[in-house]
């Protein structure tokens, strides 16, 4: 594997291992879920895909236009 590969999974999982210490809560044993319905969790999820396809489609154009350059202000 690349070095690059391994350094992200190495910050990926100390992400994942340290992200239960930095949100635990001292006290609050019982756990709180928010629950919603499917058509609103369907709504979201559609919505996080639109909201993906569109940033995608929006940089597009200048995507690896200016490799190695300042990008100019006056476009």
């Amino acid at each position: 594997m690349k070095a690059t590969t391994v350094r992200v999974i190495g910050v990926f999982l100390l992400m994942v291992l340290t992200s239960g210490y930095l949100f635990a809560q001292e006290g609050d044993e019982k756990v709180h879920y928010r629950q919603i319905s499917v058509e609103d969790y369907k709504d979201k999820i559609e919505g996080a895909w639109l909201g993906q396809a569109i940033a995608a489609m929006w940089g597009f154009p200048t995507e690896s236009k200016w490799q190695g350059e300042i990008v100019p202000f006056d476009l």
